[in-house]
């Protein structure tokens, strides 16, 4: 039984391993996600008109109250990707 769980966790060790490798292959921009339209406007003044070597992603919708925000799963890969690529 000990060696049983000692190959799965070995297994899941390596999936998640190569899986990580896999993203940060995947993109060499910097990912940038920001939640509200200031910060997003901000870093876009920061970044100028054409950023090479960065990808803003603005995270609420026009129109979405910040206070009762409630995030997709959509909005939480966004959120993972830009950070496991790290």
């Amino acid at each position: 039984m000990k060696l049983y769980k000692t190959i799965c966790i070995s297994i899941l060790f390596i999936l998640c391993v190569f899986s990580a490798a896999a993203v940060a292959e995947a993109s060499d921009k910097l990912q940038i996600v920001a939640t509200i339209f200031p910060e997003y406007d901000w870093v876009r003044t920061i970044l100028g008109e054409n950023p090479a070597d960065a990808e803003l992603t603005l995270l609420l919708d026009d129109g979405v109250d910040l206070h009762s925000y409630q995030p997709t799963v959509e909005d939480m890969l966004k959120i993972t990707i830009g950070v496991c690529a790290e």
